[in-house]
C-alpha cells in the first residue's frame, strides 16, 4: 500500500481550487501526513504606455506584493483548513507548472492534489491546463479533483 508522508495541495484561491480541500484533508488525516499548501505568485507583465514608455515595477513594490500574498495564503490556510492538520503554507514565485514541479522535488512531496477547472473547447486547445501538464510531468502521483457538474474534458 502506498504511504504518503508529505502531500501538496495547490491553490489559486479560486472556488475551483477549494473543491480539492476535502480530498486533501481526508488523505492527510488517513496517512498522518503533512500538508504543504502551495500558491504560486506569477510574474506581472508591466504595461507599456506609448506616451511615457515602459513602466518599471520597483523591487519594493514586488516585496510588498509578495508579503501581501504570503499573509493572504496564511489566512487562507487558517480559514479553509482544519486547525488540527499539520499545514505548511508555501509561497513560490514563477510559472505555476514549474513551481509546482519544483516544490515536489524541494519539499519531498509524495502526492499532489489539485483541482481542475474543466476547460473545454478552444481555451483548452490553445492553452491546455496547468493540471494536465503537471499530471504529465510529475514524478509522483497527482490526484485531480473536478467540481461536481463540470463537463468532462475533450
Amino acid at each position: 500500500m502506498a504511504s504518503y508522508k508529505r502531500i501538496l495541495l495547490t491553490t489559486d484561491f479560486s472556488d475551483y481550487s477549494k473543491v480539492a480541500i476535502p480530498h486533501a484533508v481526508t488523505l492527510t488525516r488517513q496517512f498522518e501526513a503533512e500538508l504543504v499548501v502551495l500558491h504560486v505568485l506569477e510574474p506581472l507583465l508591466t504595461p507599456v504606455d506609448f506616451a511615457w514608455g515602459p513602466m518599471a515595477l520597483s523591487e519594493d513594490w514586488e516585496e510588498q506584493r509578495a508579503d501581501h500574498s504570503r499573509k493572504f495564503l496564511e489566512e487562507w490556510v487558517a480559514n479553509e483548513l482544519p486547525s488540527d492538520l499539520k499545514c505548511i503554507p508555501h509561497l513560490s514565485h514563477g510559472t505555476p507548472i514549474r513551481q509546482i514541479l519544483s516544490t515536489v522535488h524541494e519539499q519531498n512531496i509524495d502526492l499532489v492534489i489539485m483541482a481542475t477547472h474543466g476547460q473545454t473547447g478552444i481555451t483548452h486547445a490553445l492553452f491546455g491546463s496547468t493540471t494536465e501538464k503537471v499530471v504529465r510531468r510529475s514524478p509522483v502521483p497527482v490526484l485531480t479533483v473536478r467540481e461536481p457538474g463540470d463537463p468532462p474534458g475533450d
